[in-house]
């Protein structure tokens, strides 16, 4: 949140989307990156630079799980 440093809205901005957004796996693989639980249950992906643009992955996390075992826990092959 450095980069908002002084900039209250882009702070708030920033606090509300990670308030209804909780990461479940962060890399740093090839920049960052995370999946994130969102507040209506939905698992999203978001990259930099622009982190709150998420795409969805699944419905719910009983999707993801099965994702993951049907990729056989390759992640890199989820997103």
């Amino acid at each position: 949140m450095s980069a908002a440093n002084g900039d209250i809205d882009w702070q708030d901005d920033i606090r509300a989307f990670w308030d209804e957004h909780f990461p479940l796996l962060l890399s740093v693989k090839s920049g960052y990156s995370y999946v994130a639980i969102r507040k209506d249950f939905a698992i999203v992906f978001g990259e930099e630079p622009e982190f709150e643009e998420t795409v969805k992955i699944a419905d719910d996390f009983s999707e993801f799980l099965r994702m993951i075992s049907e990729s056989h826990g390759r992640m890199d092959r989820l997103v």
